[in-house]
């Protein structure tokens, strides 16, 4: 397996496995993380090697990432880490198995491992990625969320309301829109899918129901792990939080409107765990990841 470079938490899995083919019988027998490499005196009586495994992989939530699967007795166990690939979506190289407290290397053959003939349990371990990355994720989402929960509904209907905000109160719901373009259903988009219109007067028909725009900005964080946020709404929010400065921070909106300083402060950390969210996904191959970190913070 390959090593990776940076620090890492593992998630662990459960890998079941039966050697004649047949439903498990139990109890079954855990391996722990520790050593490098399986060692090798075997359990098992000195039978003839079954010509087949079926093996099965659980999350410890319950969920099951790899239906019960055959294999044959002279398959590696890299043939083991591409179906749970294929199946979950988890790359090969974020893969650890591991069976009496040893880490199997890709090259083993699994009629080799001596396993129990009753049944032997492994585990699957998911190498995270690196906890500054993780804790920076989790930070962001907090600062989002604090945004909006400092934002009351009727402060969003009173912005609604004015003919003419303060100065830089438009920004900030500029940029909003921009996140919001093809989500919101009451924000015109032209042929690139961009915001057709950035005026004020657009900006009050997205809030003309304060709270479905709430739902939206409540509902980003998922959007945004799923992959569902297009580049563009985030690259043109980022050129107009850019281009107006110091004046697009929280502190100064704070001066205007205590709906723009949340939405403010909404906008700025959402565009950064974004750009946290994607680098991610990229080295997760587009694997839900992030819904595995906040399952670990639960």
């Amino acid at each position: 397996a390959q090593d990776l470079t940076y620090g890492f938490k593992l998630l662990c899995m459960r890998l079941r496995c039966n050697r004649s083919g047949n439903r498990f019988a139990s109890p079954f027998l855990m391996a722990s993380p520790y050593a490098a490499h399986p060692t090798g005196a075997s359990h098992m009586p000195d039978t003839a090697m079954p010509e087949s495994i079926v093996l099965e992989v659980t999350m410890l939530s319950g969920k099951v990432v790899l239906p019960e699967t055959s294999f044959s007795a002279s398959a590696l166990v890299s043939s083991v880490k591409e179906e749970v690939r294929a199946a979950g979506g988890i790359p090969v190289r974020h893969q650890r198995l591991l069976w009496q407290m040893a880490a199997l290397e890709d090259s083993a053959c699994l009629g080799d491992l001596s396993l129990p003939s009753g049944g032997a349990a492994l585990q699957l371990a998911v190498v995270l990625p690196p906890q500054e990355s993780v804790a920076q994720a989790r930070q962001l989402v907090q600062e989002a969320s604090a945004a909006l929960n400092s934002i009351a509904l009727r402060d969003l209907s009173e912005l609604k309301r004015l003919a003419r905000p303060p100065a830089g109160v438009d920004l900030v719901l500029e940029a909003v829109m921009h996140l919001q373009a093809g989500i919101h259903p009451g924000i015109h988009l032209n042929s690139r899918g961009a915001v057709k219109d950035t005026s004020w007067q657009a900006s009050r028909t997205m809030m003309k129901d304060p709270k479905q725009l709430f739902s939206a900005l409540l509902d980003y964080k998922t959007l945004i792990d799923n992959g569902g946020i297009p580049e563009r709404n985030i690259n043109s929010a980022s050129r107009l939080c850019e281009s107006t400065g110091d004046t697009f921070s929280p502190e100064y909106m704070s001066k205007k409107s205590l709906a723009a300083r949340g939405l403010c402060q909404w906008v700025l950390s959402i565009i950064q765990y974004y750009a946290v969210v994607t680098q991610l996904r990229a080295e997760f191959e587009g694997f839900d990841i992030m819904a595995e970190i906040f399952d670990q913070a639960q």
